[in-house]
């Protein structure tokens, strides 16, 4: 039976590696979860997540770690002890100008399929807060039954981060591969993204995040997000996206320089997601935006 269920999850893998739904990242974990990406402040919790662009970052906490676990598709988890889930960690740190990010991730797939991926990102602060960021991301892929054996992925991206007012624009080019696999199905498509978030305010906080993966037969995918806050210390947060159809919500409270969040996700055919997300940030100062100091 073991051997069914690691045949039936290979099979399935390969087959959302083929369509271009990748299993394991079908939406951002951590914070993030619960508003599929959408509500990023530079200054919060969105801004800090380890495998997010350094970009996103102008932080008054000059240093923090964070990390979250999520576990995929309650419908199709109902394998006993076996699951599908991702666990990520990882800190960043603001010198000045210049901001670094480093994060870890680990996914299992039904103990069929297993992969380790290790993100680094830096960013600078240029003129009227603007930001240029790079990226790199090296993932080993891992079958039970390849005896060790497995494949390597290396992957590059950049990102542009505009602060205007209570705005932030951001576009961004990730997926560039810089060391393929050479197996059908494992290298991932060139995605353009591109993004309009606000800060909180009034009427809570708002974003819209757009993806294009152009080699899709249904390239783009939308989802709008609204959070708010129900006091200085807890928010609600949802958001919605097509191609695939999610629906998510959460709940974020932040005490301090730390931030503790739980989501749910829903997929009308594989059925729910949960997460969890931690971080804590130290050494905090003031910040000027204009000059960067």
């Amino acid at each position: 039976m073991a051997k069914i269920i690691r045949g039936l999850a290979v099979l399935l893998l390969l087959a959302a590696a083929d369509a271009g739904a990748i299993l394991h990242e079908p939406f951002p974990q951590g914070y993030a979860m619960g508003n599929l990406g959408t509500i990023i402040d530079e200054n919060g919790p969105g801004g800090r997540l380890p495998l997010l662009s350094a970009a996103y970052m102008g932080d008054s906490l000059t240093a923090g770690v964070a990390a979250s676990v999520t576990t995929y598709y309650e419908d199709m988890d109902n394998f006993g002890d076996r699951h599908l889930a991702t666990v990520v960690g990882g800190g960043w740190l603001v010198v000045r100008r210049i901001g670094v990010k480093a994060g870890i991730a680990h996914f299992d797939a039904l103990g069929a399929y297993r992969e380790f991926s290790g993100h680094l990102s830096c960013a600078l602060r240029t003129v009227r807060g603007i930001r240029i960021g790079t990226e790199l991301s090296g993932t080993r892929l891992l079958f039970s039954s390849s005896d060790g054996a497995g494949k390597t992925l290396g992957e590059a991206g950049f990102t542009l981060f505009v602060p205007i007012r209570i705005i932030s624009c951001v576009v961004s080019i990730g997926r560039l591969t810089v060391k393929p696999t050479r197996s059908e199905g494992a290298d991932q498509s060139l995605r353009i993204g591109c993004g309009v978030h606000t800060m909180a305010h009034a009427f809570g906080a708002q974003g819209v995040r757009i993806d294009i993966t152009p080699a899709f037969e249904h390239p783009v995918s939308i989802a709008i997000g609204q959070e708010l806050r129900l006091s200085r210390h807890v928010a609600l947060h949802g958001a919605i996206a097509n191609n695939p159809l999610f629906i998510a919500v959460g709940v974020a409270v932040f005490w301090g320089g730390a931030c503790a969040s739980a989501a749910l996700v829903n997929h009308p055919v594989l059925g729910w997601s949960r997460g969890f997300g931690a971080e804590y940030g130290w050494n905090s100062r003031r910040y000027d935006k204009k000059t960067g100091n």
